[in-house]
Parts: structure tokens; C-alpha cells; sequence
């Protein structure tokens, strides 16, 4: 159940990235490499406190900053009209779903 965050993540991923193509030229180096980068980051740090326990807090603490920079990407991406409010609504409710996962996986293992 732990990785349920990682799959919503990873897939949330996937609809993401082919909307980073439609993002102004001028903001591929930048923006788009970052968003791209904290979601791979997040899901590596997931990863990893699946695999290493005794590192588990630290990683999945990791992860809940990377995921709290995408939601501020996001935001600052429909802000700027990179994308749509409804794509954004969307991409929202789906980063604070997986937020709830790791809030529930960090909790888990802090009585473990």
C-alpha cells in the first residue's frame, strides 16, 4: 500500500510531461527541466524509502519537498497560462491525493 503514492505519482507523470511540450520555448530550460526533475526526484526518493528503512523518514521527507515544488510549478505554469484551469484543477487534485498517500505512508512508519 506504501507505493500506491509512487504508482498515482508516476502515472500523474505521465500525463503531465506531454503537456510540457506545449510550454513557451523560452521556458523549457528552465521550468519544464524542473518539473521534470522533481517528479523523477520524488519518485526516486520513493523509491528508495521503500528499499531502505532505516533512511525512510529522511527520503520520504525528501520527497514531500519535491512534491511541494511541483505543486508550486504547477501553479505558477496556469498562473502564466502555460497550461489550462481545468488542467491544472485536474493535475491539483491529483498532486494532493498522492500528498495524502505520503502524509499516510510517513505517519505509518514513524510508529513503525
Amino acid at each position: 500500500t506504501n507505493m500506491k503514492a509512487y504508482s498515482k505519482l508516476e502515472h500523474l507523470f505521465y500525463r503531465v510531461y506531454p503537456a510540457l511540450r506545449n510550454f513557451p520555448r523560452h521556458t523549457h530550460n528552465s521550468l519544464c527541466v524542473k518539473i521534470t526533475e522533481s517528479f523523477t526526484e520524488c519518485l526516486f526518493c520513493m523509491n528508495l524509502a521503500n528499499s531502505v528503512k532505516s533512511k525512510r523518514l529522511s527520503y520520504l521527507s525528501t520527497a514531500e519537498g519535491h512534491l511541494h515544488n511541483l505543486v508550486l510549478m504547477m501553479r505558477f505554469s496556469k498562473i502564466h497560462k502555460f497550461i489550462s484551469v481545468g488542467f491544472y484543477q485536474q493535475i491539483d487534485l491529483l498532486l494532493t491525493e498522492v500528498f495524502k498517500l505520503l502524509k499516510g505512508w510517513i505517519k505509518s512508519s514513524v510508529k513503525a
